[in-house]
C-alpha cells in the first residue's frame, strides 16, 4: 500500500468511501495515509453541538494538517445546552485570537469556559477559510452572529487572516415555532464577497435594530437568490436592495413574528417597493401569504385615518421575469370589494413564462377566468413566451376513505374552467388545476385538470 501514488489512493478512497466516518477510518491506517486523505475527509463536515469543541481542538492542535481550510461543507445543529469540558490553555489562546478588546475577550472566554457551543463554534468560524456552504440549524446565538459581523466588517485578526471570503451559500433553519431571528441578524452575510444564496426560515424584520455594523449598501451584494418563510413587515427590504442583480426571490409570509408577542400581517406593497429595484435582473418571484390575511389587514393609515391599499403594482418592466407565483388577489389588487384594480394583460411582463396563480375563491370565478382568458388570447403578440398556466383554488373537497383521506379539487370547480383549459390547449399553453400552491415538481402535487 506504500507504493501507491497519491492520485491512486485518493481515487480509491473515492470509491471505497460509504458515508464521513469511513474516511476517518481510513485516516487511521498510517501517516502517509492520513496526511493525504485529511483534506478529502474534512472536505463536509456534519456537527452536533457536542461536536464543536473537539473539532475545534483539533484544528488546534494540529496546525500542519490545516483542517479548518479543507472545510467546504459544514452542517452544523443543535438545541442548546452546553459542553461541561474544557480546555483551559485552548480558551485563553481562542479568546486572545478572536477579539482585540480586553471586555469582549472576558466575555467570548467566558462563554468558553462554560461550554456554550454557540460561543465555540464562534470560534470555528475563524478556522472557515475556504468554505462555500454552510448550514446552521439552533435556537439562539449571542456570539456566532456578532462574529459573523466581525467577519465581514474585516474586524482584526480578520484583515490580516480573512475568513468566510469563499462562502457562496448559507441555509438558516429553525424547526421551534416559537423561534424567531431577526433578518438584521444575518444581513452582514450580504456584506461577503462570494455569497450568492440565502435560505433561512423563521426571521422577522424588527422596527428597533441596534447597528453595530453598517448595512450593505444598495446593489453591492453579489447574492442572486433569497429564500424566506417569516415575517417581513417591511418587504425585506434591506436584504432585496442590497443585491446588484438579484435573480430568484421565494417569500412564505407568516403572521407571526414574535411567539405570542406580535403578530403582522402581509404587506405586498412593501415587497413590491423593494423588488422594482431589481426588475432588471428577477428571473423567478414566488411569494406566498401563509398568514391567510384579509384584504383589509393589508390596508394603509394616514394620520386622518383614511385607508389607503396596500397595492403590489404592475410587472410589466421586469423584462427577465420568467415566473410568477402569487395570489391571486394580491396581483389583481382586489382590495376591500370584489372588482380588481388591475387586469393581468395590463400588469404581467411580456417575458413571462409560467404563472402560477393561487388563493382564487370562488366568487372570483368570472374576474380570474375572464383575465386569464385575455392573457391567452394575446400570447402570439404579448406574451410569447408563456407555456403554462396554473391556478390553485383556496378551498378543496376532502374525501373519507377507509383508512385516510385526501383532499381533491370540487368537481364544480373543474368543469367551470374547462372552457378555459380548451383555449389553453390550442394555444400551446399547458393550463392545471393545483391543489399545493408551493409545489415546484409535478411529483409533489396531483393535478387535477
Amino acid at each position: 500500500m506504500e507504493s501507491l501514488s497519491v492520485e491512486l489512493l485518493l481515487l480509491i478512497a473515492e470509491h471505497v468511501q460509504v458515508d464521513q466516518r469511513d474516511y476517518f477510518r481510513m485516516l487511521r491506517v498510517c501517516r502517509r495515509w492520513h496526511a493525504i486523505l485529511s483534506p478529502k475527509a474534512y472536505n463536509r463536515i456534519s456537527l452536533t453541538h457536542d461536536q464543536i469543541q473537539p473539532l475545534v481542538r483539533c484544528i488546534h492542535n494540529n496546525p500542519k494538517l490545516n483542517i479548518g481550510a479543507a472545510i467546504r461543507d459544514l452542517d452544523v445543529w443543535w438545541a442548546g445546552g452546553s459542553d461541561d469540558e474544557c480546555d483551559v490553555e485552548l480558551v485563553n489562546d481562542a479568546a486572545s485570537r478572536a477579539c482585540d478588546t480586553p471586555a469582549d475577550r472576558k466575555r467570548l472566554g467566558q462563554g468558553l469556559r462554560e461550554g456554550n457551543p454557540d460561543a465555540w463554534f464562534a470560534i470555528l468560524i475563524q478556522s472557515l477559510e475556504a468554505i462555500t456552504s454552510l448550514t446552521i440549524q439552533y435556537f439562539h446565538s449571542e456570539y456566532s452572529l456578532p462574529m459573523l459581523g466581525r467577519v465581514a466588517n474585516l474586524d482584526p485578526p480578520f484583515n490580516t487572516v480573512p475568513a468566510l471570503q469563499h462562502l457562496e451559500r448559507v441555509t438558516v433553519r429553525t424547526e421551534d415555532l416559537k423561534t424567531a431571528y431577526e433578518t438584521a441578524d444575518f444581513l452582514q452575510l450580504f456584506r461577503l464577497p462570494a455569497m450568492r444564496m440565502l435560505e433561512a426560515n423563521g426571521l422577522y424584520e424588527a422596527d428597533d435594530v441596534d447597528e453595530i455594523y453598517p448595512k450593505p449598501g444598495p446593489g453591492t451584494s453579489g447574492i442572486k437568490e433569497i429564500d424566506l418563510e417569516g415575517n417581513g413587515s417591511k418587504g425585506m427590504a434591506d436584504y432585496i436592495t442590497s443585491c446588484a442583480n438579484l435573480e430568484v426571490f421565494n417569500y412564505q409570509h407568516d403572521n407571526k413574528a414574535v411567539w405570542g408577542e406580535l403578530y403582522l400581517t402581509f404587506q405586498p406593497g412593501a415587497f413590491y417597493a423593494a423588488l422594482v429595484t431589481q426588475k432588471h435582473s428577477l428571473r423567478k418571484l414566488w411569494l406566498s401569504d401563509g398568514g391567510e390575511t384579509d384584504a383589509e389587514d393589508c390596508d394603509d393609515y394616514d394620520e386622518e385615518g383614511n385607508v389607503h391599499f396596500n397595492r403590489f403594482g404592475s410587472l410589466t418592466e421586469f423584462c427577465q421575469l420568467q415566473e410568477l407565483s402569487i395570489p391571486v388577489r394580491t396581483l389583481l389588487e382586489f382590495g376591500h370589494g370584489d372588482t380588481p384594480r388591475v387586469s393581468l394583460p395590463d400588469i404581467l411582463p411580456e417575458s413571462l413564462e409560467y404563472l402560477f396563480l393561487f388563493d382564487y375563491l370562488d366568487e372570483d370565478f368570472e374576474v380570474v377566468s375572464a383575465n386569464l382568458k385575455r392573457v391567452v388570447e394575446q400570447r402570439t403578440k404579448r406574451f410569447p413566451n408563456l407555456t403554462k398556466l396554473y391556478l390553485q383554488p383556496s378551498k378543496l373537497e376532502k374525501i373519507t376513505l377507509t383508512h385516510h383521506w385526501k383532499f381533491e379539487i370540487y368537481a364544480s370547480v373543474q368543469q367551470a374552467f374547462a372552457p378555459l383549459m380548451e383555449i389553453c390547449n390550442r394555444s400551446g399553453i399547458d393550463f392545471r388545476l393545483r391543489k399545493v400552491a408551493w409545489a415546484e415538481d409535478d411529483d409533489e402535487d396531483e393535478d387535477c385538470l
